[in-house]
């Protein structure tokens, strides 16, 4: 493959990319507005509980107003002791009604907390969607081959040399592959003498078609899992992993 063509793959790779993002902007900015409306729903709801508990202090300010009232129409000797009481209830009655209050606006916060969580998880799971739907579908099949090749030869060529490997791999008996495109044979012999030369040890290849990578591949070795594919590297642009 050479410079000229190279460069022109690459910015051909740069015009999708600019591409993709402006369209993840507008999805952004749909989800957004959506999100919006939710929290602002989220604040209607707060403001009425609040203007309950506005109600329940006027109504106990107005029960210790009456009580008060009351004390003062009652005999001189029992006047006192029922305008005592009286405080006592209205201030028993506040003291509920800051509590429910506060209990109240904690309710609404981790509501509040939980759908601002649940909506940035959404838009994130559906950002990845949409990146990887519309460039697949702008990407020719030809280009997704070129990219394809490009991904697994540099997996072949640089990322096995680099990865740490951990110990105890004889309960793993197979490479597991899943590819956008299926692996050419060369591909497959190279990926499988690259493996056994870094453990020591010759594993078949179980290959898995997964259309959604868009080009690369995802090789697992047990618990160990190199990801190449152009799924990947969208989710890395957006920096959503």
């Amino acid at each position: 493959m050479d410079i000229s063509f190279m460069l022109l793959f690459v910015g051909i790779e740069v015009v999708l990319f600019v591409w993709v993002i402006s369209m993840l902007r507008k999805v952004f900015t749909r989800n957004v507005v959506t999100a919006t409306r939710h929290l602002e729903g989220l604040s209607q709801d707060f403001d009425q509980r609040k203007q309950d508990v506005k109600s329940m202090l006027e109504d106990a300010e107005r029960t210790y107003n009456e009580r008060v009232v009351q004390a003062e129409d009652d005999a001189n000797q029992n006047k006192a002791k029922i305008i005592n009481e009286a405080k006592e209830e209205a201030e028993k009655i506040v003291q509920k009604a800051r509590q429910e209050a506060q209990e109240i606006m904690q309710q609404a916060d981790k509501a509040s907390k939980k759908m601002t969580l649940e909506i940035e998880g959404q838009l994130k799971s559906r950002a990845i969607k949409e990146a990887v739907k519309l460039l697949s579908m702008a990407l020719p099949d030809d280009a997704k081959e070129l990219v394809h090749l490009h991904l697994v030869h540099d997996l072949v060529r640089n990322g096995i040399e680099s990865l740490q490997i951990p110990g105890a791999l004889e309960e793993f008996p197979e490479i597991k592959v899943s590819t956008a495109i299926v692996l050419k044979e060369g591909d497959k012999l190279l990926l499988r003498g690259k493996i056994k030369d870094k453990i020591g040890k010759d594993l078949d290849i179980s290959e898995n078609i997964d259309k959604e990578l868009v080009a690369g591949l995802v090789v697992s070795l047990g618990s160990l899992v190199i990801d190449v594919s152009l799924k990947y590297k969208i989710q890395q642009a957006l920096g959503i992993i």
